[in-house]
């Protein structure tokens, strides 16, 4: 939409794995973040922060390393949440962009996107889980815009 300035969008993927009536984990792996503008990313160094929401609350969380001066980043790095089967209905995966600006302000919240059921995440982030969640044991990449 015109006027609109984009946060930009991240791809993650998302892979769950386990057996029923096992403890499964999800894994989140090569997630890369894209800025179409450099308002934000030019003047910080951006990291991505993972964050398991269990009944609305955060009940662990997990950042990547700080890439420094790019606008672009790839952060290949894995986390692992584990998270028994009962559970899969009231978690979600909040993925969230972040940049600490080198001027010495506080840390900035660039955009996030989540991931879960329906009761926590519609549109894409809805799509990805029940991708998921249909395709065990195998890697489920989906770009997301951040909002």
């Amino acid at each position: 939409m015109l006027g609109e300035v984009s946060k930009g969008r991240l791809i993650g993927a998302f892979i769950i794995k386990g057996q029923l009536r096992r403890p499964k984990y999800i894994r989140v792996e090569n997630t890369r973040y894209s800025h179409a503008f450099f308002f934000c990313c030019s003047t910080a160094d951006p990291y991505v922060k993972v964050s398991m929401v269990m009944n609305g609350k955060v009940a662990k969380k997990k950042k990547t390393s700080v890439v420094k001066k790019n606008n672009n980043p790839v952060f290949n790095e894995a986390f692992s949440f584990t998270i028994p089967p009962s559970c899969l209905d009231r978690v979600s995966l909040m993925v969230s962009v972040l940049a600490n600006p080198r001027l010495g302000s506080s840390k900035k919240r660039i955009g996030r996107a989540i991931v879960g059921p329906y009761m926590y995440s519609t549109g894409a982030g809805l799509s990805h889980w029940k991708d998921m969640l249909a395709s065990p044991k195998s890697a489920v990449a989906q770009w997301h815009a951040l909002i």
